[in-house]
């Protein structure tokens, strides 16, 4: 169950970074930069609760039940990534511009 609730809060966090590197403004792509550091979290989080849960249903653990469910470390992957990608474009924008006195 935790894990459903941190997986949702984790794609919530994604759609937060790209929202707000729609603006271009040093503000937005700060918090965006942040969320990213979220998002991070909250995969590392919902993986730990995710191997929890296959551990104790008795599953297999290797590669996240990769041959029970392989969606779920499949979107575990695509969410991580794009948490990773999120903060290569903030950390990108954010060089570019100036800070605002």
């Amino acid at each position: 169950m935790e894990a459903m609730i941190f997986g949702f809060c984790l794609l919530t966090s994604d759609i937060n970074i790209f929202l707000l590197l729609s603006y271009k403004t040093y503000k937005k792509t700060l918090l965006a930069a942040g969320f990213c550091l979220l998002s991070l979290a909250l995969t590392w989080v919902t993986v730990h609760f995710w191997k929890q849960l296959l551990l104790s249903s008795g599953r297999d653990t290797a590669l996240l039940g990769f041959r029970h469910s392989p969606l779920v470390p499949i979107l575990l992957g695509l969410l991580a990534l794009a948490a990773l990608a999120g903060l290569v474009l903030s950390l990108a924008r954010l060089a570019k511009s100036k800070k605002p006195e």
